[in-house]
């Protein structure tokens, strides 16, 4: 039974892609990297759950924000570093097979669902490289105005909108 939920959930191998394809634009002079602040790191961890799962070591959001609270300087520097050396030192998770209710046949992979349980430490500094990019997305206008999703100010509402316009 292992050897089939492995097989079904982690592939042995993928198809590569290219760093590069023949359509893209040349590339940009590259920008310094602006240094970790406190209040970004307050933002990010303002909106997190004090009742997420916490990943392999179980240290949890409401213990970082404690510890934050205590020590802002050290999570600071800790972070910037992480951005300035291009590594993510929270690579581990759990991942969890729960089984779906009701399925006939719990011998096949397809009735078993997978979590995967990430270190918070490690979602925390995810969270602060995706809202410096999606700051660049708007500041620089990389994406379409047709673009609703994972864009400030947009929503299914303004997409349904678009639709019924161009329809009409």
């Amino acid at each position: 039974m292992d050897a089939t939920l492995a097989a079904c959930f982690f592939p042995s191998h993928s198809a590569p892609v290219a760093a590069s394809q023949p359509d893209d634009p040349p590339p940009l002079p590259p920008r310094d990297l602006a240094a970790v602040s406190s209040a970004e790191l307050t933002s990010a961890l303002s909106s997190t759950s004090n009742k997420s799962a916490p990943g392999p070591s179980g240290i949890g959001y409401k213990l970082l924000k404690w510890a934050f609270a205590a020590s802002p300087d050290r999570f600071v520097r800790l972070f910037d570093a992480c951005l300035s050396l291009g590594h993510h030192p929270w690579r581990s998770a759990h991942i969890l097979l729960l089984p779906k209710l009701s399925c006939p046949d719990y011998s096949l992979p397809k009735a078993y669902r997978p979590i995967v349980l990430l270190e918070c430490c490690g979602k925390w500094l995810e969270k602060i490289v995706a809202s410096r990019i999606l700051s660049d997305i708007n500041t620089h206008h990389l994406l379409p105005q047709n673009q609703f999703g994972s864009r400030n100010e947009h929503c299914a509402v303004d997409a349904a909108l678009a639709l019924v316009h161009m329809a009409q």
